[in-house]
């Protein structure tokens, strides 16, 4: 049966975090039979996430498969390649997506049409907010809020890698992510790869609209 999203997790070094992930996405309100997990090992020592692999064994939409040379936009290339579904979506292995998640992400895209959709990412605080961060740059911490209703983004408005998912005959077309760009291990700290790729689909849209 084919699925219809995926969630494509790209994870390096974090095997604790990504076991709760991926309970965590198991609590969706959106049944199981409608969304297979991928997961994409990005990590040199192929045994880091053993235990996570044997603690979901036995769960048919958890898919384990590695990604390598480390490179976070090859990761996320690779989870695009191999993927059946009409969508798919990004998430970080050290998120805890809302149980609604992927039940809003593919209303959005019924009812929009849009190639690309997205969400608001709130921070885990372990001690509250730190009174020394101002507000302007909560994006530096990939904190996003666009407000509790359903907007179309203008042309400096983009989604984040955390809570972000695509058309992937769109996606494919463009040639995902840019891999000159995005993280690479302790090599290279280089990102915004996907807001080039929404840059892209924003000409692309605008190409399609003048013919």
């Amino acid at each position: 049966m084919i699925k219809e999203i995926t969630v494509a997790v790209c994870t390096y070094n974090r095997p604790l975090l990504l076991g709760q992930l991926i309970e965590s996405i198991g609590n969706q309100t959106l049944t199981s039979d409608a969304f297979q997990v991928l997961v994409i090992d990005n990590y040199p020592d192929e045994h880091v996430i053993d235990e996570v692999k044997s603690q979901f064994q036995d769960c048919d939409y958890v898919t384990f498969t590695r990604s390598f040379p480390p490179g976070l936009s090859t990761a996320r290339n690779h989870a695009l390649q191999i993927c059946e579904s009409k969508y798919i979506a990004y998430v970080d292995d050290d998120a805890l997506p809302d149980k609604d998640w992927l039940q809003a992400l593919l209303k959005t895209f019924e009812k929009t049409g849009a190639a690309v959709v997205g969400g608001p990412i709130k921070p885990i605080w372990l001690t509250g907010i730190p009174d020394w961060l101002p507000q302007k740059y909560a994006a530096c911490l990939t904190i996003l809020d666009y407000g509790p209703q359903d907007c179309a983004l203008d042309e400096w408005s983009f989604v984040y890698g955390t809570n972000m998912a695509f058309d992937v005959d769109v996606m494919r077309k463009e040639g995902g992510f840019h891999e000159a760009l995005g993280r690479r291990g302790a090599i290279s700290l280089l990102s915004d790869e996907e807001i080039e790729l929404q840059k892209k689909l924003d000409k692309m849209d605008e190409e399609v609209a003048g013919l």
